[in-house]
């Protein structure tokens, strides 16, 4: 059996204990809280950490990879692989940088082509899974021949079209799909006498990641 004595040397122990983490000094605390062990990653609070920007917003960043097809619906049509990034730096208003590789009607044949072009894309309606966006691009083509023929190897690509973004996965990966218009031209960098141009429509499609 426990003795007066003995309870009352603990009662003033534990009363010590209690003065003496009172009066430590704020680093000591702050030390103390410091090296508590990280949370385990079974934990609820790891398991629902933040998710990603949620696509539209300002600040997302996002990687498309895809592919398109172009017809002038006469006698060229041009097929093409992209990479691009993009940002929102306002909500609902994409700037992106694209590069892509090209395989280009020529007379009798095709020739291989680069690109780097910039769009700015609007989305201006909203679901929880989908938006439809207008957009409108610039970039410049270098091509191993003249395009069109009797042309530059060297070209513009301005461009206006529209599409729609579908979300596919919980983890926020999109398809992005839509239309534009398709122009290659010099933008008489040689003169009015050198500037054929090819104006065409263009589907292209592709899917986007978070990062």
């Amino acid at each position: 059996m426990t003795t007066l004595p003995m309870r009352l040397a603990g009662s003033l122990a534990c009363l010590a204990l209690a003065s003496a983490l009172s009066a430590a000094p704020p680093a000591l605390l702050d030390w103390a809280l410091a090296v508590q062990p990280a949370p385990d990653a079974d934990t609820p609070d790891a398991l629902h950490a933040a998710p990603h920007t949620p696509f539209g917003a300002e600040g997302g960043t996002w990687l498309t990879l895809g592919a398109g097809l172009a017809s002038n619906f006469s006698d060229a049509e041009d097929a093409y692989a992209f990479a691009q990034w993009s940002t929102f730096p306002a909500d609902g208003f994409e700037l992106a940088i694209q590069a892509g590789l090209w395989a280009l009607d020529t007379t009798e044949d095709t020739t291989p082509g680069a690109s780097l072009a910039t769009y700015f894309k609007w989305h201006y309606y909203h679901t929880d899974r989908m938006t439809l966006f207008a957009e409108a691009g610039l970039g410049v083509l270098l091509a191993g021949e003249q395009v069109p023929p009797q042309g530059t190897n060297f070209n513009f690509q301005p461009t206006l079209g529209g599409g729609f973004t579908w979300q596919l996965t919980d983890s926020g990966s999109r398809l992005v799909a839509g239309l534009r218009w398709h122009h290659i031209s010099n933008a008489r960098i040689l003169g009015d006498d050198d500037n054929p141009a090819r104006d065409g429509a263009m589907l292209y499609a592709g899917v986007a990641i978070p990062f």
